[in-house]
């Protein structure tokens, strides 16, 4: 196992939605994900913004991809959210 998506003591988690509520059979998949801002629920009750990625959607839900804490590093977790909580970003080419 990756250890992609596995949660960290002590360390607050994103709230997903269950991939079972998702229907997959109408998920879009890009050539490349588009950055977004995603408004993530953690398990402790409060809310945080993200930078991020859509890595595919459906009409009701999107699979986002955001940096998270982890034990001393931040790792890449993907996850399934509500469609309503993401919106586009725009990653500014002459900032690099």
């Amino acid at each position: 196992m990756s250890g992609l998506n596995e949660p960290v003591n002590n360390i607050p988690q994103p709230v997903a939605v269950s991939p079972d509520l998702v229907d997959l059979a109408h998920a879009t998949r890009p050539k490349k994900t588009i950055p977004v801002w995603v408004r993530v629920a953690v398990d402790d009750g409060s809310e945080r913004t993200e930078p991020g990625f859509a890595q595919g959607w459906t009409r009701e839900h999107v699979l986002v991809q955001v940096q998270w804490p982890a034990d001393y590093y931040k790792g890449a977790r993907e996850f399934w959210v509500e469609a309503t909580r993401v919106r586009r970003r725009v990653i500014d080419p002459g900032r690099f």
